[in-house]
């Protein structure tokens, strides 16, 4: 009849998870944020490069018009 100390043993199992989940929750977020942040500075700089050569050719041939 060790059914109780098991009980007690996962809930504090259970409660080192959710501790370790919580930790590694606030990690993978800050994380995320960067790499979303990392990624969007890099879309706008590809953006701004693409705007840039985009413009560049239009004027390209309205000189060659």
């Amino acid at each position: 009849m060790n059914t109780p100390s098991f009980t007690t043993e996962t809930t504090m199992g259970s409660a080192m998870l959710v501790v370790i989940l919580q930790g590694q929750h606030f990690v993978v977020r800050f994380a995320i944020l960067y790499y979303i942040l990392d990624a969007f500075h890099f879309q706008l700089q590809f953006f701004t490069n693409a705007m840039c050569i985009f413009f560049h050719s239009q004027i390209m041939m309205i000189t060659v018009i």
